[in-house]
């Protein structure tokens, strides 16, 4: 190659670096001048993204049919619990107790096997548990030989319906052992504080503490009218659950049992209600029947069935609704349509009851009254889900304009125009 044909070439290559170099120069001031404009208009940019995803997470007509069910079957839950839980004085015309009855003597007809027996001392027998459908630790009145053995005719055990609170088979936990036991040998264990109000006379404080007594209960020839009567041991009476499976009398043990339960059910819902669990053991009578007026265990059952139930809807149309899920939008943010139908769902049922609540005081003119049919459950699960649905909402709105800003930025989008 002659030495011209090298200089041509030369300057040919230093031309095209000189043109390279002129485009990269071109490229970088565009892209500087675009980087510099999505900065000054960055306020606009983010509103537009705002803008975009709430168009994207906005609930349509699908959405809205989902929340309408939603709806409804929050405020049929509602409506249910409610009738089902009601306040009606016990007796005959109870329909809880009256279903509850008619339920123990199915089930307890199963353990029938036609035999006969005669009570016995710390002995019910199997036709009698079947048989009759009160308990023995229902009995509020007293034998006639126990009673007269006091000066003034009156044992003072228990006053009436106070009774409730006075008998340990009357807890829902500890009577699952107590009341059984009572039920399979015709006695009645109540919390006796004779003794430590004795003790706080001589300044030994132990009023906050019962002690467990228990006394025989007789029945008449057809095991009709029980009356409580003497005393009797308390540590014999719970001895006889094993005694009678040791004996193979496991129907006795087991008819027993059920009928405890159900017992348990049919005082549930009266205006005494059942206490809260081990809180005639350390409550004073009278205070254990005042926290019964405001709380419950009828109450804590409403409040977590109500709950239980409130969570379950929302799983169901969760489910339901994502399977009607498509490609048309980020799985992500059709979550957030689902959170929010959630959300709303739980929120206009629960203020429905809430006004329902505020208006049925208003009426009777007893706030307790509007506090009888307050949703309490519903409303623990619209905090929980106000608390978890909006920082869902809230960290997926931040996780889309942080992916969508960084593409502008990085000009993955092309140039933005405002």
């Amino acid at each position: 190659m002659s030495k011209y044909d090298r200089l041509k070439k030369q300057k040919e290559e230093s031309f095209q670096d000189i043109q390279q170099q002129s485009d990269n120069l071109s490229t970088l001031a565009a892209e500087s001048y675009r980087v510099a404009n999505v900065a000054h208009n960055a306020g606009a940019i983010i509103k537009d993204l705002d803008r975009q995803f709430a168009e994207a997470t906005k609930l349509d007509v699908k959405d809205i049919s989902f929340l309408f069910l939603a709806i409804a079957l929050q405020c049929v839950r509602i409506y249910l619990i409610d009738n089902l839980t009601r306040i009606e004085k016990a007796g005959a015309n109870n329909k809880n107790e009256t279903a509850l009855h008619e339920l123990q003597k199915k089930i307890l007809g199963r353990f029938d096997k036609g035999i006969v027996s005669s009570a016995a001392q710390y002995y019910a027998p199997l036709n009698q548990i079947i048989s009759i459908l009160g308990v023995p630790y229902d009995a509020t009145d007293y034998e006639a030989s126990f009673r007269d053995a006091f000066a003034n005719g009156k044992p003072n055990l228990f006053k009436g319906a106070n009774h409730r609170f006075a008998t340990i088979g009357h807890d829902p936990i500890l009577g699952l052992v107590f009341g059984t036991a009572n039920i399979l040998t015709n006695t009645i264990t109540i919390v006796d504080q004779t003794i430590p109000n004795l003790l706080k006379m001589k300044g030994i404080d132990f009023s906050w503490c019962g002690v467990l007594k228990s006394h025989h209960v007789v029945y008449n020839d057809e095991f009709k009218k029980p009356k409580v009567s003497w005393p009797c041991s308390t540590i014999v009476t719970i001895q006889q659950i094993p005694d009678r499976i040791e004996a193979k009398d496991t129907d006795s043990v087991i008819a027993a049992l059920i009928k405890q339960i159900l017992h348990i059910g049919t005082d549930l819902y009266t205006p005494c209600g059942i206490q809260i669990p081990l809180a005639n053991l350390v409550l004073s009578r009278a205070n254990v029947e005042k926290l019964s007026t405001y709380l419950d265990t009828g109450d804590l059952i409403k409040i977590g069935m109500s709950a239980g139930t409130a969570a379950l809807i929302n799983v169901i149309i969760t489910v339901l609704h994502a399977l009607t899920y498509t490609d048309s939008i980020p799985r992500d943010l059709y979550e957030v349509k689902t959170r929010k139908i959630i959300l709303l769902s739980n929120a206009i049922a629960s203020s429905s009851n809430i006004i329902y609540s505020a208006f049925r005081a208003y009426a009777s003119g007893n706030i307790y009254k509007g506090l009888q049919v307050l949703d309490i459950g519903g409303l623990i699960i619209v905090a929980h889900r106000i608390a978890s649905d909006i920082r869902f909402i809230e960290q997926v709105k931040r996780e889309y304009l942080e992916r969508n800003w960084n593409a502008i930025v990085m000009g993955n989008e092309g140039f933005y125009s405002c």
